[in-house]
């Protein structure tokens, strides 16, 4: 009767003890996210009411999706690419890629305005007959916000060989 009852203490203080440190792992992460809480809200927020640093928060996360993504298509000579660029409609930094018989990354800058400028640069690759040659690029165009369009002039070159025309992206 006593190991019956050694075994059944022994069984519920195990118990006790998993839900004891379930418990405290419970209130160390609840401490831990109120302290990255308020180093978060420190950081962001400085001195600012919580409930108008949450508002400017969210409005800046509104802000951040007036941009477009913009895309074309452009060919020379049985050669093709895709040219897109995301484009932050209010103005900044222009990302983007090419693809297709030549590829790379576009970096630039638009400057926010109604038919606003942009500007940019390609660096990347070009397969001419199975090889790939280093080619770069200068753009400039216009955002024609209005008519969801963006006409580029380019001048490339690579293996040699320079080239200018001009395409169209649209969004």
């Amino acid at each position: 009767m006593a190991k019956e009852a050694a075994a059944v203490a022994t069984k519920s203080a195990g118990g006790c003890a998993k839900t004891f440190l379930i418990v405290v792992f419970i209130l160390i992460a609840v401490i831990f996210g109120f302290n990255f809480g308020f180093g978060y809200y420190g950081g962001s927020c400085g001195d600012e009411p919580i409930f108008e640093c949450i508002d400017r928060i969210m409005k800046d996360i509104d802000d951040e999706k007036n941009a477009v993504t913009a895309s074309g298509p452009y060919s020379y000579k049985g050669n093709s690419i895709t040219m897109t660029l995301d484009i932050p409609l209010d103005g900044g930094e222009v990302e983007g890629k090419v693809t297709g018989d030549c590829s790379g990354r576009v970096t630039g800058s638009f400057d926010g305005k109604e038919n606003g400028v942009l500007s940019g640069n390609f660096n990347g690759s070009c397969s001419v007959f199975f090889v790939n040659v280093p080619a770069k690029a200068t753009l400039s165009g216009t955002v024609i916000q209005k008519a969801k369009s963006v006409p580029i002039g380019f001048q490339g070159s690579g293996g040699g060989f320079t080239h200018s025309d001009s395409m169209t992206l649209s969004y």
